[in-house]
Protein backbone atom coordinates (compact mmCIF):
# COMPACT_ATOMS: atom_id res chain seq x y z
CA UNK A 1 0.00 0.00 0.00
CA UNK A 2 1.44 3.31 -1.05
CA UNK A 3 2.04 6.01 2.06
CA UNK A 4 -0.35 9.34 2.15
CA UNK A 5 0.92 11.66 -0.87
CA UNK A 6 0.34 14.76 1.10
CA UNK A 7 2.15 16.98 -1.54
CA UNK A 8 -0.28 15.66 -4.00
CA UNK A 9 -3.08 16.83 -1.78
CA UNK A 10 -2.12 20.20 -1.63
CA UNK A 11 -1.88 20.73 -5.30
CA UNK A 12 -5.78 18.86 -5.37
CA UNK A 13 -6.63 21.93 -2.72
CA UNK A 14 -4.81 24.23 -4.40
CA UNK A 15 -6.79 24.10 -7.84
CA UNK A 16 -10.11 22.96 -6.52
CA UNK A 17 -11.27 26.44 -6.06
CA UNK A 18 -9.11 28.45 -8.13
CA UNK A 19 -12.66 28.69 -10.19
CA UNK A 20 -12.23 29.90 -13.54
CA UNK A 21 -9.76 32.21 -16.07
CA UNK A 22 -12.90 33.80 -18.08
CA UNK A 23 -12.04 34.66 -21.32
CA UNK A 24 -15.25 36.75 -21.11
CA UNK A 25 -15.34 37.69 -18.04
CA UNK A 26 -15.92 40.87 -19.36
CA UNK A 27 -19.22 40.24 -19.97
CA UNK A 28 -20.21 39.52 -16.65
CA UNK A 29 -20.10 43.38 -15.91
CA UNK A 30 -22.78 43.65 -18.61
CA UNK A 31 -25.25 40.89 -17.69
CA UNK A 32 -24.99 40.23 -14.09
CA UNK A 33 -23.97 43.81 -12.91
CA UNK A 34 -21.93 42.52 -10.18
CA UNK A 35 -19.22 40.93 -12.75
CA UNK A 36 -16.17 42.53 -10.75
CA UNK A 37 -17.02 41.37 -7.34
CA UNK A 38 -17.71 38.36 -8.34
CA UNK A 39 -14.63 37.74 -9.86
CA UNK A 40 -12.61 39.38 -7.48
CA UNK A 41 -14.18 36.97 -4.41
CA UNK A 42 -13.45 33.87 -6.66
CA UNK A 43 -9.97 35.17 -7.78
CA UNK A 44 -8.76 36.14 -4.15
CA UNK A 45 -10.53 32.86 -2.90
CA UNK A 46 -8.17 31.02 -5.00
CA UNK A 47 -5.29 32.35 -4.57
CA UNK A 48 -5.11 32.04 -0.85
CA UNK A 49 -6.39 28.46 -1.19
CA UNK A 50 -3.12 28.38 -3.33
CA UNK A 51 -1.22 30.31 -1.02
CA UNK A 52 -1.76 28.24 1.89
CA UNK A 53 -1.92 24.56 -0.21
CA UNK A 54 2.04 24.82 -0.52
CA UNK A 55 2.09 24.05 3.39
CA UNK A 56 3.01 20.38 2.93
CA UNK A 57 5.53 20.96 0.58
CA UNK A 58 7.51 23.67 0.95
CA UNK A 59 8.00 22.85 4.63
CA UNK A 60 6.99 18.80 4.96
CA UNK A 61 10.44 17.31 5.77
CA UNK A 62 8.62 13.45 6.69
CA UNK A 63 9.62 12.23 2.97
CA UNK A 64 13.87 13.10 3.72
CA UNK A 65 13.81 11.79 7.38
CA UNK A 66 12.82 15.21 8.67
CA UNK A 67 16.15 16.56 7.56
CA UNK A 68 15.87 18.90 4.79
CA UNK A 69 12.67 19.90 2.86
CA UNK A 70 12.20 18.94 -0.90
CA UNK A 71 12.73 23.20 -2.12
CA UNK A 72 16.56 22.62 -0.43
CA UNK A 73 15.33 26.24 0.79
CA UNK A 74 15.86 27.75 4.43
CA UNK A 75 17.22 26.59 7.61
CA UNK A 76 15.50 24.12 9.17
CA UNK A 77 15.84 23.21 12.91
CA UNK A 78 14.57 19.86 14.17
CA UNK A 79 12.80 19.43 18.16
CA UNK A 80 11.80 16.10 19.18
CA UNK A 81 9.68 15.69 21.81
CA UNK A 82 7.52 12.31 23.12
CA UNK A 83 4.83 12.46 21.29
CA UNK A 84 5.70 15.38 18.40
CA UNK A 85 8.42 16.41 16.51
CA UNK A 86 8.72 20.87 15.83
CA UNK A 87 10.05 21.61 12.65
CA UNK A 88 11.14 25.37 12.22
CA UNK A 89 12.26 26.67 8.63
CA UNK A 90 13.57 30.26 8.54
CA UNK A 91 14.04 31.91 5.15
CA UNK A 92 15.99 34.51 6.76
CA UNK A 93 14.72 38.18 6.50
CA UNK A 94 15.23 39.12 3.45
CA UNK A 95 13.68 37.16 0.42
CA UNK A 96 15.86 34.30 -1.21
CA UNK A 97 14.92 32.05 -4.46
CA UNK A 98 14.02 28.49 -4.31
CA UNK A 99 14.03 25.53 -5.98
CA UNK A 100 10.56 26.41 -7.08
CA UNK A 101 11.72 29.73 -8.16
CA UNK A 102 9.18 31.21 -5.53
CA UNK A 103 11.06 34.31 -3.54
CA UNK A 104 10.51 33.77 0.33
CA UNK A 105 11.07 35.11 3.60
CA UNK A 106 10.26 34.36 7.00
CA UNK A 107 9.37 31.87 9.36
CA UNK A 108 7.09 28.74 9.06
CA UNK A 109 6.78 26.09 11.94
CA UNK A 110 5.49 22.86 11.19
CA UNK A 111 4.88 20.48 14.17
CA UNK A 112 4.38 17.15 13.84
CA UNK A 113 1.50 15.23 16.34
CA UNK A 114 1.95 10.86 16.39
CA UNK A 115 -0.66 8.28 17.20
CA UNK A 116 0.82 6.98 20.73
CA UNK A 117 -0.26 3.58 19.69
CA UNK A 118 0.81 2.98 16.06
CA UNK A 119 3.65 5.60 16.23
CA UNK A 120 2.05 6.78 12.84
CA UNK A 121 1.61 10.45 11.82
CA UNK A 122 -1.95 12.08 13.27
CA UNK A 123 -1.53 15.74 12.27
CA UNK A 124 0.61 18.50 11.24
CA UNK A 125 0.17 22.26 12.13
CA UNK A 126 1.62 24.65 10.38
CA UNK A 127 2.01 28.43 11.67
CA UNK A 128 3.55 31.61 9.64
CA UNK A 129 5.72 34.34 11.54
CA UNK A 130 6.97 37.59 9.56
CA UNK A 131 6.29 34.75 6.32
CA UNK A 132 6.25 36.40 2.52
CA UNK A 133 6.18 34.36 -0.61
CA UNK A 134 6.68 36.83 -3.97
CA UNK A 135 6.07 39.76 -1.32
CA UNK A 136 2.62 38.20 -0.52
CA UNK A 137 2.71 38.78 3.25
CA UNK A 138 0.90 35.10 4.98
CA UNK A 139 -0.42 34.68 8.18
CA UNK A 140 -2.60 32.08 9.81
CA UNK A 141 -2.72 28.28 10.75
CA UNK A 142 -3.32 25.45 8.79
CA UNK A 143 -3.91 21.71 10.46
CA UNK A 144 -3.82 18.66 8.35
CA UNK A 145 -5.27 15.28 10.19
CA UNK A 146 -4.87 12.17 8.90
CA UNK A 147 -7.80 10.39 9.08
CA UNK A 148 -6.94 7.67 7.74
CA UNK A 149 -5.15 5.95 4.47
CA UNK A 150 -7.44 7.51 2.32
CA UNK A 151 -9.00 10.54 4.37
CA UNK A 152 -7.35 13.91 5.18
CA UNK A 153 -9.20 17.42 6.57
CA UNK A 154 -7.60 20.56 6.10
CA UNK A 155 -8.62 22.88 8.40
CA UNK A 156 -7.29 26.63 7.99
CA UNK A 157 -8.71 29.67 10.25
CA UNK A 158 -8.33 33.62 9.76
CA UNK A 159 -5.75 33.58 7.68
CA UNK A 160 -4.29 36.37 6.30
CA UNK A 161 -2.96 37.50 2.76
CA UNK A 162 -1.34 41.03 2.79
CA UNK A 163 -0.97 42.18 -1.02
CA UNK A 164 2.11 43.91 -2.35
CA UNK A 165 -0.78 46.95 -2.61
CA UNK A 166 -1.20 46.35 1.43
CA UNK A 167 -4.83 45.18 0.40
CA UNK A 168 -5.70 42.12 2.52
CA UNK A 169 -7.50 38.85 1.75
CA UNK A 170 -9.33 37.22 4.90
CA UNK A 171 -9.45 33.65 4.66
CA UNK A 172 -11.08 30.51 6.46
CA UNK A 173 -11.19 26.97 5.08
CA UNK A 174 -12.93 23.40 6.07
CA UNK A 175 -11.98 20.97 3.21
CA UNK A 176 -11.94 17.12 3.10
CA UNK A 177 -10.16 15.21 0.97
CA UNK A 178 -10.53 11.33 -0.50
CA UNK A 179 -8.60 9.03 -1.96
CA UNK A 180 -10.93 6.80 -3.95
CA UNK A 181 -8.75 4.80 -6.69
CA UNK A 182 -5.32 4.06 -7.09
CA UNK A 183 -5.07 3.62 -3.13
CA UNK A 184 -3.38 0.32 -3.81
CA UNK A 185 -1.01 0.93 -6.43
CA UNK A 186 2.71 2.37 -5.83
CA UNK A 187 2.23 4.74 -9.02
CA UNK A 188 0.63 8.28 -8.79
CA UNK A 189 -0.86 8.31 -12.54
CA UNK A 190 -4.47 6.78 -11.53
CA UNK A 191 -4.71 8.10 -8.36
CA UNK A 192 -8.03 10.43 -7.99
CA UNK A 193 -9.87 12.28 -5.47
CA UNK A 194 -13.01 13.65 -3.68
CA UNK A 195 -13.08 16.91 -2.38
CA UNK A 196 -16.09 18.35 0.07
CA UNK A 197 -15.94 21.39 2.19
CA UNK A 198 -16.38 24.76 2.04
CA UNK A 199 -14.66 28.37 2.77
CA UNK A 200 -15.43 31.89 3.59
CA UNK A 201 -13.81 35.43 3.81
CA UNK A 202 -13.30 39.34 2.65
CA UNK A 203 -12.05 39.49 -0.93
CA UNK A 204 -8.80 42.68 -1.20
CA UNK A 205 -12.19 44.85 -1.77
CA UNK A 206 -13.13 44.11 1.85
CA UNK A 207 -16.08 42.12 0.33
CA UNK A 208 -17.73 39.52 1.97
CA UNK A 209 -18.50 35.85 0.40
CA UNK A 210 -18.88 32.42 1.13
CA UNK A 211 -18.27 29.26 -1.52
CA UNK A 212 -19.30 26.04 -0.61
CA UNK A 213 -18.58 22.46 -2.70
CA UNK A 214 -22.12 21.21 -3.02
CA UNK A 215 -21.21 18.48 -4.81
CA UNK A 216 -17.89 16.31 -4.31
CA UNK A 217 -15.13 17.92 -6.39
CA UNK A 218 -13.39 14.90 -8.76
CA UNK A 219 -9.47 15.62 -9.25
CA UNK A 220 -6.59 13.34 -10.13
CA UNK A 221 -3.00 13.43 -10.70
CA UNK A 222 -2.81 13.12 -14.57
CA UNK A 223 -5.52 15.97 -15.02
CA UNK A 224 -5.02 19.93 -14.81
CA UNK A 225 -8.50 20.64 -14.38
CA UNK A 226 -11.35 20.15 -12.08
CA UNK A 227 -13.11 17.13 -13.72
CA UNK A 228 -16.85 16.84 -12.15
CA UNK A 229 -18.45 18.28 -8.89
CA UNK A 230 -20.13 21.79 -8.46
CA UNK A 231 -19.43 24.85 -6.00
CA UNK A 232 -21.87 28.10 -5.01
CA UNK A 233 -20.42 31.03 -4.49
CA UNK A 234 -22.83 33.56 -2.21
CA UNK A 235 -22.31 36.95 -1.39
CA UNK A 236 -24.54 39.73 0.84
CA UNK A 237 -26.79 41.23 -1.00
CA UNK A 238 -26.30 39.59 -4.56
CA UNK A 239 -27.28 36.59 -6.45
CA UNK A 240 -25.76 33.32 -5.86
CA UNK A 241 -23.59 32.17 -8.56
CA UNK A 242 -23.04 28.46 -9.31
CA UNK A 243 -20.20 26.57 -10.82
CA UNK A 244 -20.64 23.53 -12.47
CA UNK A 245 -17.48 21.07 -13.73
CA UNK A 246 -18.74 18.52 -15.92
CA UNK A 247 -19.26 14.71 -16.03
CA UNK A 248 -15.71 13.29 -15.21
CA UNK A 249 -13.68 13.95 -18.28
CA UNK A 250 -10.24 15.83 -18.59
CA UNK A 251 -11.11 19.22 -19.96
CA UNK A 252 -11.25 22.93 -19.17
CA UNK A 253 -15.12 23.38 -19.57
CA UNK A 254 -17.23 24.56 -17.36
CA UNK A 255 -20.23 26.37 -16.86
CA UNK A 256 -21.23 29.43 -14.41
CA UNK A 257 -25.08 30.48 -13.98
CA UNK A 258 -26.11 33.34 -12.07
CA UNK A 259 -29.63 33.50 -11.81
CA UNK A 260 -31.11 32.85 -14.92
CA UNK A 261 -28.02 33.75 -16.63
CA UNK A 262 -25.57 31.40 -17.88
CA UNK A 263 -22.05 30.96 -19.84
CA UNK A 264 -19.39 28.98 -20.71
CA UNK A 265 -16.20 29.67 -18.47
CA UNK A 266 -12.91 28.30 -19.65
CA UNK A 267 -10.50 26.91 -16.27
CA UNK A 268 -7.13 28.14 -15.19
CA UNK A 269 -4.67 24.72 -15.14
CA UNK A 270 -3.40 24.20 -11.86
Amino acid sequence: MKKINLKFGAIALGIALTTYACKKATTLTDDTGDGVELSESANDDGMADATMAEFGEDVDTTSSNLTRGPLKCGIHTVTPYTDSIIVNTDFGLTEQVCKDSVFRKGKVTAKYYFKPSKKQLDSIRYTTNDYYRNKFGVKGTKLVVFKDLNTVTISVKDAQIIKPTGAVVSWSSERTRKQIEGINTPLRVDDKFEITGYSFGTNASNKPYKLTILNPLLVSYGCSYIQKGSVKLERTGKKDAMIEYGNGECDDKAKLTVGSWSIDIVLRKK
